[in-house]
């Protein structure tokens, strides 16, 4: 939860731009919902959880990839 709470501090900063923004947006979405289901199934949530690592990983090399204005 502290990950998901931070993740939008490189958007604040003015290092990363909006693609970062989306992408991380995106990628917390899902970690909360793993998150959310681990209590029913923990194994599904398990996999969701590192999709949604893999999401904010791409969402890190889009952001450094676009140059913000």
């Amino acid at each position: 939860v502290v990950a998901i709470a931070v993740s939008p501090v490189p958007y604040l900063t003015g290092t990363f731009g909006g693609v970062y923004l989306f992408g991380v947006a995106v990628a917390d979405a899902v970690m909360l919902f793993a998150c959310y289901e681990s209590f029913a199934d923990p194994a599904t949530a398990q996999r969701r959880f590192k999709y949604g690592t893999f999401l904010a990983t791409v969402a890190f090399v889009a952001g450094r990839a676009v140059v913000p204005v």
